[in-house]
């Protein structure tokens, strides 16, 4: 996940659209991001990647799968994303992540920040 940090702006915006209940549906900033995400699942690998061409040549969207581990209880993890991402002096400033929140809701508790 700092690799994730890394590639994203100071004032970077992540949203989640399909965000179950208890979880945030937008984070503001890289404090607020990290503070949600430091304790995702591990992941061992993203594969199936693809980078789909769009005509705003800011803008990227990738579909995905991770695998993974979830870390408190290392139960397995697989999920395919979808991200929408916009991009300012080669940081990610807009993350929209899609996902299926039924899955991951059950694999990963509420309040991971």
């Amino acid at each position: 996940m700092t690799a994730f940090l890394d590639v994203s702006a100071e004032n970077a915006v992540m949203e989640h659209p399909f965000a179950p209940d208890g979880w945030p549906k937008r984070l503001e900033g890289r404090d607020e991001i990290w503070s949600h995400i430091h304790n995702y699942p591990d992941f061992h690998e993203v594969r199936d990647l693809a980078i789909l061409e769009t005509t705003d040549r800011k803008v990227i969207i990738a579909e995905f799968v991770v695998d993974g581990a979830v870390t408190p209880t290392q139960q397995p993890y697989e999920v395919r994303y979808a991200d929408v991402v916009r991009i300012r002096d080669g940081k990610g400033i807009t993350w929209r992540d899609y996902w299926d929140p039924t899955l991951t809701a059950s694999l990963v508790p509420t309040g991971l920040g």
